[in-house]
C-alpha cells in the first residue's frame, strides 16, 4: 500500500511522523511482523530529505540496532539495509556521533544485561560499516583509532555477542588503518593483546576470527614486526599463519611461471 499510494499516503501525513509511529512498535510487535515494518520504514526514509533523515537516526536508530541481532533473518537483513541506507546518506560525523553515544551509555543499568550486550555488539558492528565506507576518511580513521580502547573494554564482559563485534572491530581496523597507525608502539601490542590475551573462555570458539586477524596483520606489517609482540603463548598461530601465507606465495609463483611459459610455447609455437 505504501508504495502503491505512496502519493496519498504522504499527502496525509509527513514521513517523519508515520516513521515515529511505525518505530514505537517496532520491538513490541509481532516477529513475523518486524521485517514488515523494517520495510515500511525503509521506504519512507527514502521519500526523506537529509534534514528529516537526521531527525529520523535519532528516532529509529536504536531499535534498528536491536533488530540487527534479532533471531528472523528477515529482520536483521531489514535492519542492516536501514543501517546501510543512513552511512550512505548521511554525514559519517552524525552517525558517528549516535553510535559512540551508545557504545558509552548503559541503557538498563546492569553492565551485563543481555539487552545491554546485544546493543553494545550491534553498536559495534554499525562502526564497522561506518568505517569501512568512510575508510578514506582521515577524520574517521582518527576516530577508529580514538575508540578503540571503548571498544576493547567490551571484552571484559565475556559476552559472546561482544566478544565477536569486537574481533570483527579489530579486523576492520587492522585492514584499513595505515600501516604507519598500527605500528604504533602503543597501538600494535594492545591491537594484538585484544585478540590473544583477552579473550577469556571464548578463545577456541573464535579462533578462525583470530586467525584472520593474525593474518591481516602478517600481511599488513610484515612477519617481524608482529612477532616482537605476539605472547610467546601464541607464536605457534603465527607461524602456522606464516607457513601458509608462504605456502600460497609459492604456489602462486608456480602458476605464474606456468602461464609464463605456456605464452612462450604458444609464441613459439
Amino acid at each position: 500500500m505504501l508504495s502503491e499510494h505512496r502519493d496519498v499516503v504522504l499527502a496525509m501525513e509527513s514521513p517523519l511522523q508515520m516513521l515515529r509511529a511505525v518505530s514505537e512498535a517496532l520491538l513490541t510487535c509481532h516477529v513475523s511482523s518486524r521485517s514488515m515494518r523494517l520495510q515500511c520504514i525503509l521506504s519512507l526514509m527514502n521519500t526523506m530529505s537529509d534534514e528529516d533523515l537526521t531527525q529520523a537516526l535519532s528516532v529509529i536508530y536504536r531499535e534498528v540496532l536491536i533488530c540487527q541481532k534479532d533471531a528472523n533473518k528477515k529482520t536483521r537483513d531489514g535492519a542492516l539495509e536501514i543501517l546501510k541506507f543512513f552511512i550512505s546518506r548521511l554525514r559519517g560525523e552524525v552517525i558517528l556521533h549516535a553510535l559512540t553515544t551508545t557504545l558509552s551509555t548503559n541503557p538498563t543499568g546492569n553492565p551485563n544485561s543481555n539487552a545491554t550486550s546485544v546493543l553494545k555488539s550491534s553498536t559495534v558492528t554499525a562502526l564497522c560499516l561506518l568505517l569501512l565506507h568512510h575508510r578514506s576518511n582521515t577524520m574517521m580513521l582518527e576516530a577508529g583509532v580514538t575508540l578503540l580502547p571503548q571498544v576493547g573494554e567490551l571484552l571484559i564482559a565475556d559476552c559472546p555477542h561482544q566478544t565477536k563485534a569486537v574481533l570483527s572491530y579489530l579486523r576492520v581496523f587492522v585492514s584499513i588503518q595505515p600501516v604507519q597507525t598500527i605500528t604504533n608502539e602503543e597501538l600494535l601490542p594492545s591491537v594484538v593483546a585484544a585478540f590473544t590475551q583477552s579473550l577469556g573462555t571464548h578463545k577456541a570458539k573464535f579462533s578462525s576470527r583470530c586467525r584472520a586477524i593474525m593474518r591481516k596483520l602478517t600481511h599488513r606489517i610484515g612477519e617481524d614486526t608482529l612477532r616482537a609482540v605476539v605472547p610467546h603463548s601464541d607464536q605457534p598461530l603465527l607461524d602456522y599463519v606464516c607457513k601458509h601465507a608462504r605456502r600460497a606465495e609459492r604456489r602462486k609463483d608456480q602458476q605464474r611461471r606456468a602461464l609464463l611459459s605456456s605464452r612462450e610455447e604458444r609464441m613459439l609455437g
